[in-house]
C-alpha cells in the first residue's frame, strides 16, 4: 500500500522516471530466468514442468476415459468400506496372500532352474561314484563267502 501512495504523491518527473525504467526492462525477466534456472535446481524444475504439461495434454485427449475409471474406482473403494469388519479382513489376507505369491512363485521357478542346470553334473558325479560304491559294497558283502549265502559255492 506505501508503494502506490508512494506513486500517487510522486511528482510529474518522477513517475514519468518510473514509467520509463519500466519501459526500459525488456528482457530483464528472461534474464532472471535464465539465471535462476541454469543449475540441477532449474533443471529439475523445467524437467518437472514438461512432465505437468504431457499430464495436462493427456488428460485433455482421455478426460471421459479417465474420469470413468476414477468413478468406477470410487465406486469399488465405497462397497469395501461399506463391508463390515470380519470380511475386510479376509479381503486384506487374501491380497496379502497375493501378493506374497508372486515372490515365492519367481524364487522356486529360479530355484527349480537352477535344480535343473546342476542335475546334470550331479549325475555325472553320482553315476561313477555309485559304481564304485556299489562295487566296494558287493566285495566288502562277499569277504565272509557271498557264495554261501545265496546257495552258491564259491
Amino acid at each position: 500500500m506505501s508503494g502506490l501512495l508512494a506513486i500517487v504523491s510522486a511528482s510529474d518527473k518522477d513517475f514519468n522516471k518510473l514509467a520509463a525504467s519500466i519501459d526500459n526492462c525488456e528482457g530483464a525477466t528472461g534474464r532472471m530466468a535464465a539465471t535462476v534456472l541454469a543449475n540441477a535446481k532449474g533443471d529439475w524444475t523445467l524437467f518437472q514442468s514438461a512432465v505437468e504439461g504431457a499430464y495436462v495434454a493427456l488428460f485433455t485427449l482421455n478426460e471421459q476415459a479417465i474420469r470413468k475409471t476414477i468413478q468406477s474406482m470410487t465406486g469399488l473403494v465405497d462397497k469395501f468400506n461399506a463391508l463390515d469388519g470380519p470380511m475386510k479382513q479376509v479381503i486384506l489376507k487374501m491380497g496379502i496372500l497375493e501378493a506374497a505369491i508372486g515372490p515365492v512363485l519367481m524364487y522356486g521357478g529360479k530355484a527349480l532352474m537352477l535344480a535343473g542346470k546342476i542335475a546334470p553334473a550331479i549325475a555325472a558325479l553320482v553315476s561313477p561314484l555309485g559304481i564304485v560304491a556299489g562295487t566296494f559294497l558287493l566285495f566288502w558283502d562277499c569277504r565272509d563267502g557271498c557264495g554261501q549265502r545265496y546257495g552258491q559255492s564259491v
